[in-house]
C-alpha cells in the first residue's frame, strides 16, 4: 500500500486505516513518524487545535540519561532513547544542546543520594558520569551558592526545543503520508469483526490497530474498550520562565537532590526554566498556578543560585503529567489484555527522553501482533526548519529577503521574528496564536506578545481566510477578539 501525500485531514464519515494513533503529543508524534517509514495508512488524531498542546506543552524539555526515575522499563528506554536524539535532530532540524547536568548536594545525606544515583547509572550502562567536590562545582558553575559540597556530573544530559520538536516530527510524518486530524475528540471505541472502530465527533475510523498515546487522557481512552486498572495520578508541574538576559548565568542543567528542592534548566533560546517537585491534583484539567507555589519555587531556586530574582521571571505556567498511582510504578507500553489490537502507551516523567525508544518498541509490538511492516523506499527522514532571521548573517538575510520581502518585516521585536517566519509556520499547520508561538517563538519574549499579538492576529486572519473573530489563542473557546468595536453599537440597546 503506497502512502498518500500528508495533509490536514478532512475525512468522510467512515475512513479506513492500518493504525490510528490517539494523541499528538511527543509520544503520538514520534510513533507516527516511525510508522511513516512503512507502507501503511496511519491517522494521527488529537482533540486539541494544534499538535503538542497536551501534557507535552508543559515539559521542561530535558533529554536525560538513565538515572533519577524508578522503573526498569523506563530506565532502559532512557538509556537507549537519549542516544537516538543526536541523529533525530540532525534529520528534522531541531535545536538541541548537550550541556550536561549537575546533581548537587549540600549535606552528607544528599551526598549519599549522589552515590546512589551514580550506582544506578553504572548499573544501567550510563556513560559520562563523575562525582566532583564543591570547589570543582563552583569552577563549573561560578554563580552557584557556596553551601553546596558535592555534585554528580552527567555529561550527556541535554535540552531540546520541545515546542519545535513536536511540530517537526508531525511535519515529517505528514510528508511521508500520515494523515493528521485536529480538533477531533474520540467519543467511543468498539470492535467490529477483526477491526477496531474509533468514533469521533466528525465521523469514524475503521482501523486495524489503535495506539493509545493520549497522555493524561489515556485512562479515559482505555476505559472505552479495556478494563482499566491503570488510572494515573495527575501531577501538576509549575514552571517559571526567565528573561533571556540571564543567558550565560548557568552552564548546565542543575538539580538540587532531595524532596522539594529546585531544578534550573537552560533552554536552547537562552531562557531558563525553574521549578521544583510537582503538586498532586485531582483533575487533569487543573492547571492553576497558586501564588504561594511561585514563591516556594523562587525560594528554592535562590538557595541554589542567589543572583536570580523575581524580576527575572517573564512567565509561569502549569501542566499536568500522568504519574503512575503507586510509587515506583513503571511505564506501561503493551497491548490491552482484552483486545490485543489496542496498544496502551502509558508513560509520564522522562517521556521526551524515552520517546524515540518508545516509538521503536511500539513498532516491535505491532509486528508481533501481526501488522505487516514493509519498508517504504521513498521514506524521507529529512525536514527543513523555518528560517530564523535572528540567527542569520547579514548576507543570508539579504538573500532571504530578496526571495521573500516578508522576511524583512519584523513582527515580534523581542524575539526578532519576521512576517515571513509566521507565514511559513501557517503553511506548515499553525492555526492559532500559540501555534505560531510554538513554531517561531513570536510572543515568547519579555513583553509576552503585548506588542506583536495584534499583528499576528491579522496575519492568521489573512492567510487562513478567516475573520479575525475566529482566530483562537489555542483551543475552542479561546477566541482573542470577540467582536469588532462598532458591532457593539449595533446591538440592541447599544452602550
Amino acid at each position: 500500500m503506497i502512502p498518500w501525500k500528508g495533509r490536514l485531514g478532512k475525512m468522510s464519515t467512515r475512513q479506513s486505516a492500518d493504525v490510528t494513533i490517539i494523541g499528538a503529543g511527543i509520544q503520538g508524534a514520534s510513533i507516527a513518524r516511525r510508522l511513516s517509514q512503512y507502507h501503511l495508512r496511519v491517522v494521527l488524531i488529537d482533540k486539541n487545535s494544534e499538535v503538542g498542546f497536551g501534557t507535552s506543552k508543559a515539559s521542561t524539555a530535558n533529554v536525560q540519561v538513565g538515572i533519577g526515575f524508578k522503573g526498569a522499563l523506563r530506565q532502559r528506554l532512557m538509556v537507549s532513547g537519549t542516544k537516538m536524539f543526536d541523529k533525530l535532530v540532525e534529520e528534522i532540524n531541531v535545536p538541541m544542546m548537550r550541556m550536561g547536568r549537575l546533581w548537587i548536594a549540600r549535606n552528607e545525606s544528599e551526598v549519599e543520594i549522589l552515590h546512589n544515583l551514580k550506582s544506578v547509572g553504572e548499573k544501567n550502562g550510563v556513560e559520562g558520569m563523575e562525582l566532583i567536590d564543591g570547589e570543582e562545582l563552583r569552577k563549573r558553575e561560578p554563580n552557584i551558592s557556596n553551601g553546596f559540597i558535592a555534585a554528580l556530573h552527567t555529561h550527556r544530559t541535554g535540552v531540546i526545543a520541545i515546542y519545535e520538536l513536536i511540530p517537526a516530527l508531525v511535519e515529517n510524518a505528514q510528508h511521508n503520508g500520515v494523515e493528521l486530524l485536529l480538533d477531533t475528540e474520540v467519543k467511543n471505541i468498539y470492535q467490529e469483526k477483526k477491526r477496531m472502530v474509533v468514533e469521533h465527533d466528525k465521523g469514524e475510523i475503521n482501523s486495524r490497530f489503535i495506539i493509545n498515546a493520549a497522555g493524561i487522557g489515556a485512562a479515559k481512552i482505555a476505559r472505552m474498550i479495556d478494563e482499566d486498572t491503570l488510572d494515573p495520578q495527575p501531577n501538576r508541574e509549575i514552571v517559571l520562565v526567565t528573561d533571556k538576559r540571564l543567558k550565560g548565568i548557568l552552564n548546565h542543567s542543575i538539580v538540587h537532590v532531595g524532596k522539594g528542592n529546585a531544578y534550573l534548566n537552560p533552554r536552547c533560546a537562552g531562557n531558563l526554566t525553574l521549578g521544583m517537585a510537582g503538586m498532586d491534583v485531582n483533575s487533569g484539567d487543573d492547571i492553576d498556578v497558586p501564588g504561594e507555589r511561585i514563591q516556594a519555587i523562587l525560594q528554592a531556586v535562590k538557595v541554589v543560585m542567589p543572583v536570580i530574582s523575581s524580576g527575572d521571571i517573564i512567565r509561569y505556567f502549569a501542566g499536568v503529567v500522568a504519574r503512575p498511582p503507586t510509587e515506583g510504578r513503571d511505564y506501561i507500553i503493551e497491548p490491552s489484555k482484552r483486545v490485543n489490537s489496542l496498544i496502551n502507551v502509558r508513560v509520564g516523567y522522562a517521556g521526551i527522553t524515552c520517546s524515540q525508544a518508545i516509538a521503536e518498541l511500539v513498532v516491535q509490538i505491532l509486528a508481533k501482533q501481526g501488522l505487516n511492516l514493509i519498508k517504504n523506499p521513498r521514506f524521507d527522514p529529512y525536514r527543513k526548519a523555518i528560517p530564523k532571521v535572528s540567527e542569520l548573517s547579514d548576507e543570508e538575510k539579504k538573500k532571504l529577503i530578496t526571495k521573500d520581502k516578508r522576511y524583512g518585516h519584523i513582527v515580534c521585536r523581542c524575539e526578532h521574528i519576521s512576517e515571513g517566519e509566521i507565514v511559513e509556520a501557517i503553511k506548515r499547520g499553525a492555526r492559532t496564536i500559540d501555534g505560531i508561538k510554538n513554531r517561531t517563538r513570536a510572543g515568547m519574549g519579555r513583553c509576552q506578545g503585548g506588542f506583536c499579538t495584534p499583528r499576528i492576529l491579522q496575519i492568521l486572519s489573512r492567510e487562513l481566510h478567516l475573520p479575525v473573530t475566529s482566530i483562537k489563542a489555542n483551543n475552542d473557546g479561546s477566541e482573542v477578539v470577540l467582536s469588532r468595536t462598532k458591532e457593539l453599537l449595533t446591538e440592541e440597546g447599544g452602550f
